[in-house]
């Protein structure tokens, strides 16, 4: 587990869960108050997966901490840059803890969320989307394998997804998932 962090949703270690999940933030928007209500929103969303997932969010005053976690995993260059560099907010989804992931043979998922100060409350559909898809048992990372006409993902996500370097990641766009 990241130190400085909360976690939602059961705290054992539940056979059911599948993915585990983990909020990165800018240092820059540490103590930034607008960005209480979109952890929040991320808070409830953790709630209400249950066992299925387990979301951990970096306390404030733990920003930095969270980020060189996740930073320090052994990324391709492409996306350990990305990641560096990026001042949105990003929901990291993986398939097992942080401390045993292995970006180069382990599936995962960046989750940008680019307007979480000015407008959370825009996130609150597609995150109830993603939660239906995990509670219905649908295997998430199997997304960016899918058709754009496969009718068991909702379509806007499909089309949303983009995939990462090297052979097991993508991100989520969802700027344009919101915007179309």
């Amino acid at each position: 587990m990241v130190r400085g962090a909360v976690l939602t949703g059961d705290y054992g270690g539940s056979p059911a869960r599948k993915y585990w999940m983990y909020l990165a933030i800018s240092e820059y928007f540490e103590n930034v108050r607008p960005l209480d209500d979109f952890v929040q929103i991320l808070i409830n969303f953790g709630e209400t997966l249950d066992d299925k997932a387990k979301v951990t969010l970096p306390l404030r005053g733990a920003y930095s901490r969270t980020r060189r976690s996740i930073l320090r995993l052994s990324w391709d260059h492409d996306t350990w840059e990305d990641l560096d560099r990026t001042k949105d907010p990003y929901l990291l989804v993986l398939p097992k803890p942080l401390s045993s992931f292995k970006p180069a043979e382990d599936q995962f998922i960046i989750m940008r969320f680019p307007e979480a100060i000015s407008r959370p409350t825009q996130y609150v559909e597609v995150l109830d989307e993603i939660a239906s898809e995990i509670k219905s048992g649908r295997d998430i990372f199997e997304w960016k394998n899918r058709s754009r006409k496969d009718k068991g993902v909702p379509q806007r996500l499909l089309e949303a997804i983009e995939a990462k370097p090297g052979a097991f990641g993508f991100s989520i766009d969802l700027k344009k998932l919101l915007t179309g």
